[in-house]
């Protein structure tokens, strides 16, 4: 069962880094062929504009990727990821981020993220701090940086701090919805 989850997964992210390359490919293309600079700005954009994936094929395929998240609920998402981030970016580590591992966790994080946006519809400070997560996920996937390490840790941390009673460290980052911006 553990072999098969593993194989889907990567599988899985596999398919979103194609899925990513060839979008930038074409965006890269349409902008070298614009004599007005301008390109595609948008991945529902991109949808629109590439005739082999369809919004409502991409749709259905997104859903079954979520169908079966890596994790029991979200706290457990919340605080394992939380781990993860101060494993690899936390005490310093922000200065040395390995992207391949970052841009795969990324990935991970946005299928979750989305997962979690459908069954907690119903706590609207969560649901925007789990679209806020999933944009600087998306924006590390863009451009790979530090400062987007740094804000999805401080997320996590918060939400780990709210939802988990994580007191590991205590410092509060203010940065969430959940937990009240600016505390």
């Amino acid at each position: 069962m553990k072999t098969k989850t593993v194989v889907v997964w990567l599988g899985v992210a596999s398919i979103l880094t194609l899925a990513l390359t060839a979008y930038y490919i074409f965006s890269l293309d349409k902008e070298v062929k614009s004599t007005q600079g301008s390109f595609v700005a948008t991945p529902n954009e991109a949808v629109a504009q590439d005739e082999r994936l369809s919004t409502e094929e991409l749709r259905e395929l997104e859903a079954k990727v979520i169908s079966e998240p890596q994790f029991d609920n979200i706290k457990e998402f919340i605080s394992l990821t939380h781990g993860f981030y101060n494993e690899t970016a936390g005490y310093g580590g922000i200065k040395d981020l390995d992207d391949n591992v970052q841009s795969e966790k990324a990935i991970n994080v946005i299928i979750h993220a989305n997962h979690y946006i459908e069954t907690e519809s119903e706590n609207k400070d969560l649901v925007k701090d789990l679209k806020e997560i999933k944009t600087y996920a998306l924006r590390y996937l863009e451009k790979p940086g530090a400062n987007h390490i740094k804000k999805l840790h401080r997320y996590f941390h918060d939400l780990d701090i709210a939802l988990n009673q994580y007191n590991g460290h205590d410092k509060v980052w203010g940065v969430t919805e959940l937990y009240g911006k600016g505390r």
